[in-house]
């Protein structure tokens, strides 16, 4: 059975100031809802505040869509290593910028492209799955888990 997940998502449509392009959905969505807004959007927006990861930015890399979220932590190392915008989560001020940049960033397609060879190929389920056998098979023999070296092995 599916879990419903209590966000609120937006669809957008551009040029969103010429005509009602944005539906705000208040209430829990269906996993099977997911990926169809997701699919429908131009871009994703990744609303974290004090997070160090979401699965958000592998969903929109997934589906070769720009990605944009914030600054920091797992989330912005993931988005600012492949070229996708950032905001500074202390200040709203730099959200809009960010969206509009991320906008501008799916004309060509090109960081659409970026995204998804990304995670078809660095996120790709039998790469993470090695990586986590890797990772336990280290800590069963008493190695050092942190090391790059293991870290790195996938």
């Amino acid at each position: 059975p599916s879990r419903a997940r209590p966000v609120a998502w937006a669809r957008t449509r551009w040029p969103f100031w010429r005509r009602r392009c944005v539906e705000l959905i208040e209430r829990f969505v269906t996993d099977d809802e997911v990926e169809a807004l997701a699919q429908s959007a131009d871009v994703i927006l990744v609303p974290r505040l004090g997070s160090l990861n979401s699965g958000n930015v592998a969903l929109a890399f997934s589906l070769g869509k720009v990605a944009l979220g914030p600054g920091g932590g797992v989330i912005g190392e993931e988005l600012e290593r492949l070229g996708n915008p950032t905001f500074d989560p202390a200040d709203l001020r730099t959200v809009a910028p960010a969206v509009a940049l991320a906008r501008s960033r799916t004309a060509d397609g090109q960081q659409a492209r970026r995204n998804r060879d990304y995670a078809q190929t660095e996120l790709a389920w039998n790469r993470v799955a090695a990586q986590y056998v890797a990772g336990y098979d280290r800590c069963r023999s008493g190695h050092n888990v942190h090391s790059t070296e293991a870290a790195n092995r996938g």
